[in-house]
């Protein structure tokens, strides 16, 4: 495998993946059809994992953006609607002049501010920390800028027999609304957290469609209130116990000394007491959003249990520790196969519904993702 691309699928693969589609016209397309979505685990995802690492470090990360396409298409492929895999059209040539596009402004913006702040503060430290704040704050949105740009590239660039999805809305105003709902949750002390999650998912999953399909959802965030009230409460003493471990780490400046003291082992505990909270209330969020999701008149199911999410963070945090995340591709493909395993698609819904999609200009960039490293796809 080299630095070149991969053409997003030759003619004679699309005609064979075209086998099995939905007719789009005529009388057939007027008989509602069931959704039925199942997982084909990608085969060799050790080898794909440990080649691409190699040419990662042999490439000095240059190989990155092409190793992330190959693997969006390996993983797309797994994931199956009623047998016909997804497809991923994107190229890792794009995703690295989007990289390279972002970085130059990035550098240049972020070695003035560093030279505003040396000039403005001199040699005060707490000057040079207060600035620091307008600049947690700039990050914050550029993330979220970055998240919404990166959602709407992928879903432009997914395909399911010749049909495309895509995102509307505006990015601006997500990251707006992503800010904003931070210090909300930022005033109620963690308490509005389910709320910004469910606020924000909805801006984003109201802007999504599939073909001539739009979703919805419709979710209660107050449905999350019972598994996260005990995650709450349990993470303010885990939150104390850390603020006393930084105290004793401060007072002995010795790492290997401070894990000696009463405040390491009560971290410890009331990170144990916390996982299991922590599971429980991930589980419930990931059903009630996805359960309050519709795709048309389609509606979604997913069943996962804190004993799935605890199997699925045991086998992310081994692989990833002990592999020193080379393992990053292997996780990725074991989460996305966890979560299309507990998803079921309920209704019926007309082919005729689903239009082909049809290009119209280029589909939002993701280099800001890519600089900033959003996530692992």
């Amino acid at each position: 495998m080299t630095m070149q691309d991969t053409a997003a699928d030759p003619p004679l693969q699309e005609a064979q993946q075209a086998r099995g589609c939905p007719p789009l016209e005529g009388e057939v397309a007027q008989k509602p059809m069931r959704i039925r979505v199942s997982w084909r685990r990608p085969a060799h995802m050790l080898h794909f994992s440990l080649h691409h690492a190699l040419l990662n470090l042999v490439t000095l990360g240059l190989y990155h953006p092409f190793g992330k396409a190959e693997l969006r298409r390996v993983l797309w492929q797994a994931v199956r609607i009623n047998d016909v895999p997804l497809r991923y059209t994107g190229t890792g040539r794009e995703l690295f002049a989007g990289f390279l596009v972002m970085l130059g402004p990035f550098t240049l913006i972020a070695a003035l501010w560093h030279g505003f702040v040396r000039a403005s503060s001199g040699n005060d430290p707490w000057l040079a920390a207060l600035w620091g704040i307008p600049a947690a704050i700039a990050g914050f949105w550029i993330r979220a800028l970055a998240l919404h740009l990166a959602w709407a590239f992928r879903l432009r660039r997914t395909r399911w027999c010749h049909i495309g999805g895509g995102l509307s809305g505006n990015a601006l105003a997500y990251a707006n609304a992503y800010l904003i709902t931070g210090l909300v949750v930022l005033l109620s002390l963690g308490l509005a957290w389910p709320w910004r999650q469910v606020r924000l998912r909805k801006m984003l999953v109201d802007g999504m469609h599939f073909g001539g399909v739009r979703f919805a959802l419709n979710a209660d965030w107050r449905a999350l209130l019972p598994r996260f009230l005990p995650l709450w409460l349990t993470g303010v003493p885990a939150l104390a116990c850390g603020i006393w471990l930084i105290s004793d780490l401060a007072q002995t400046r010795s790492l290997l000394a401070t894990l000696a003291q009463p405040s390491a082992l009560a971290l410890a505990l009331a990170l144990l007491v916390l996982l299991p909270a922590l599971l429980s209330y991930k589980a419930e969020e990931i059903n009630v959003l996805v359960n309050g999701t519709r795709i048309g008149p389609l509606t979604l199911h997913m069943t996962m249990t804190p004993r799935s999410m605890f199997h699925l963070f045991l086998k992310r945090a081994v692989k990833m520790l002990l592999s020193f995340g080379v393992l990053a591709p292997m996780v990725l493909a074991d989460v996305l196969g966890i979560l299309v395993t507990h998803l079921n698609v309920k209704g019926k819904i007309m082919p005729a519904a689903l239009k082909p999609h049809e290009e119209t200009g280029e589909a939002p960039g993701e280099g800001l993702a890519s600089l900033l490293h959003i996530d692992g796809l």
